[in-house]
């Protein structure tokens, strides 16, 4: 039985019977009229109040019906059972849409505020993402260890928020899926682009093993299988997962894919080799079954016709992908870090240490070795030209070196700024080199040439900085260039005329003064030096990139962090923290920092509310948020409270969160003094 109660009266106004077993939720209409309820009777009821005898009953899972909610307008509901599915009515006992996926309960469901999406929650871990209107799965979040008992959108629909079993509350950043980034924590970054050409679309894999593709110009249309190299087992066969994420080395590739994108191979660390075909998404073939002797890397040939694997202990393996069979078999000494198939197929490239080997594929028989001379050049990443003719290898270093296959001579070197090089890509008529860094930088440059024709970082497309990146890849005619990293963002760049390194670099030079994007402008605006052209290419891509968060908030700490400098700069503190906390206004740091500059700053009731907002974040205060409210408290003349503050700062044993050794003490040794000198506010320094 439900009761409906008057919050006025304390009377009880309704008596809603019907269900044959418990009830797992109920939930009131947007307008208060109808309440919609779930039960393990396997239905969900939705009463109107103003005559519950006309309830209509929607019927249709297996099992318990666990969670149900309304959209924003009332008019339809959503509601997850036990069976892992999840269904959408309107309010007349339609069926809308089914949505299908979760391997296990769905405890929560949420409506965005638009009502065009549905956030569901389950016990596999997961939080989904569906279109409300079709049922289509728009993405999978993952990174909760414990089964998700709720979920919501903020009121503007741009961050899901999540609870789990876990006991973390997780924030995803929902406003940018529908430009192909995936907001999984952690590093399930993404190793590997490719264009394909026929039908035109991308397709990527992931650390964790996921692979997706997504049309380019519909980027919200995604298609994706889950975690492939977990699944790289045969059936009936156990598997630890420390075999594949607690080995998983960047710098190795456990995932491929063919240049068309119609089939990829994984790997896991147990050992077992995959083929997937992804145009027709049948059942994966298995090369090699789990073994004692895990998978260091793969490769596939760019029309996907032959598989490689390089073992722990030296084996390498080549497979037909057609018949599964093995063709050729040796060992290689070294510890394999690369696999790659020349243009023609007959030879297969292995990198190991400061060398890489060219094999004769088909008998096992080494034909050419190219080694570093220097000891700096260990081996990181390399790369066949189109024709064949030559291989590019990247060395920790920074260093690209080009080597004439024929006769094993070298070719020249490709030295920019920056260190470790992650990925190589030719374009297609094999002229130009796309070389990114672990920095995060991408160079192009003229193969014939030796000269550098474009740098781009990651925060010129607005969106977010990728960190590290190791995976680069032209398209089709080679006027595109995809790079990916730990952010599991695809950054599209005009590898042709997009971003000139003269305009990046003056970015780069206005920022370092003030991250302020008004800034930049007007100091790229203000400078003479640069050409006309170059100055207006370079405020286009400010304007595009935007600010970033995080760069404004370490500026703004750097600043505020330490007493004794002049009020000028405490003000900038505040203007950058400001900025960092207005667009991620949930980040505790961010607002730890802010209140500290407005402390600084002398705008002492301002930080004090700041901080008892960090405190509410955060569900307790910490070492930061009580030394600094008990300098604002005897500032505002609160002696009592500061002391009280103080002292519970001193009992409080510090966490890894609470700041530097050094920075604690001497906070701790401010707030003492001002505490026992009785200072109270001062005139507030001039803004």
């Amino acid at each position: 039985m439900i009761r409906v109660w008057s919050t006025e009266s304390g009377k009880a106004e309704a008596a809603l019977t019907g269900h044959r077993d418990g009830i797992t939720q109920v939930v009131f209409s947007p307008d208060g009229s109808r309440v919609a309820s779930a039960s393990h009777d396997g239905t969900v009821r939705l009463w109107p109040l103003a005559s519950p005898a006309a309830a209509t009953v929607l019927s249709s899972h297996e099992s318990s019906v666990l969670a149900v909610g309304f959209s924003p307008d009332g008019r339809r509901i959503v509601a997850g059972g036990a069976d892992g599915r999840a269904q959408v009515w309107d309010i007349g006992g339609k069926e809308l849409a089914r949505l299908e996926g979760h391997q296990d309960a769905i405890a929560a469901v949420a409506f965005s505020p638009d009502g065009a999406r549905v956030a569901t929650g389950s016990s596999d871990r997961t939080v989904r993402l569906w279109e409300s209107t079709t049922g289509r799965l728009e993405d999978t979040l993952r990174g909760h260890t414990g089964e998700v008992t709720s979920v919501a959108f903020s009121p503007d629909g741009r961050t899901v928020v999540s609870g789990s079993a876990d006991q973390t509350v997780r924030l995803w950043d929902a406003a940018h899926l529908a430009s192909g980034r995936v907001p999984f924590v952690g590093g399930f970054a993404l190793r590997l682009v490719r264009w394909s050409p026929n039908p035109v679309r991308l397709f990527g894999a992931y650390l964790d093993g996921g692979l997706q593709q997504w049309n380019p110009e519909k980027p919200q249309q995604i298609q994706r299988w889950a975690q492939p190299v977990l699944s790289a087992v045969a059936p009936g066969s156990e598997w630890d997962p420390q075999d594949v994420t607690g080995e998983m080395d960047p710098s190795r590739s456990r995932l491929a894919s063919s240049a068309d994108g119609s089939r990829a191979v994984t790997a896991s660390g147990n050992g077992a080799v995959v083929l997937w075909r992804l145009t027709d998404r049948t059942v994966p073939t298995v090369l090699q079954d789990r073994s004692e002797d895990g998978t260091n890397v793969v490769a596939i040939s760019a029309d996907g016709s032959l598989v490689a694997a390089a073992f722990r202990s030296g084996i390498v393996r080549v497979w037909d992908a057609a018949s599964g069979q093995i063709l050729a078999t040796w060992h290689s000494p070294g510890g394999v870090s690369g696999l790659s198939f020349s243009p023609d197929l007959k030879a297969l490239a292995v990198g190991a240490g400061r060398t890489l080997t060219v094999w004769d594929r088909s008998r096992g028989v080494p034909i050419r070795a190219f080694v570093g001379d220097e000891s700096s050049l260990v081996l990181e990443t390399f790369s066949f030209s189109p024709d064949g003719r030559v291989l590019a290898c990247g060395y920790g270093n920074g260093t690209v070196r080009l080597w004439n296959v024929a006769d094993g001579t070298q070719a020249g070197d490709l030295r920019g700024d920056s260190g470790r090089i992650g990925a190589l890509a030719f374009d297609p008529a094999g002229s130009r080199l796309a070389a990114a860094s672990f920095d995060g930088i991408v160079r192009v440059w003229d193969v014939t040439a030796r000269e550098l024709l474009l740098l781009f970082r990651g925060k010129l497309r607005a969106i977010p900085n990728f960190g590290s990146t190791w995976e680069v890849s032209f398209d089709g005619d080679g006027r595109r260039l995809l790079a990916a990293g730990l952010d599991s963002v695809v950054n599209s760049f005009d590898s042709r005329t997009a971003y000139p390194s003269a305009a990046v670099e003056a970015v780069e030079a206005a920022a370092q003064s003030d991250p302020l994007l008004a800034s930049i402008v007007r100091r790229l605006s203000d400078d003479r030096v640069l050409s006309a052209e170059t100055r207006q290419l370079a405020i286009a891509i400010a304007q595009a990139r935007g600010e970033d968060a995080d760069t404004l908030n370490d500026r703004g700490w750097l600043m505020a962090s330490r007493a004794g400098r002049d009020a000028a700069s405490y003000e900038r503190a505040v203007a950058y923290a400001k900025a960092a906390v207005a667009m991620v206004p949930f980040k505790g740091p961010f607002v730890d920092t802010l209140a500290v500059a407005l402390y600084r700053a002398g705008r002492y009731q301002e930080s004090l509310t700041t901080l008892t907002r960090a405190v509410a974040l955060r569900g307790k205060p910490g070492g930061l948020q009580l030394v600094f409210m008990a300098m604002c408290q005897q500032r505002l003349g609160a002696t009592e409270q500061a002391r009280a503050s103080l002292e519970q700062y001193r009992k409080r044993p510090p966490h890894w969160y609470d700041y530097t050794a050094e920075e604690r003490a001497g906070w701790l040794r401010e707030a003492e003094a001002l505490i026992a000198g009785g200072a109270v506010k001062p005139a507030a320094p001039a803004r």
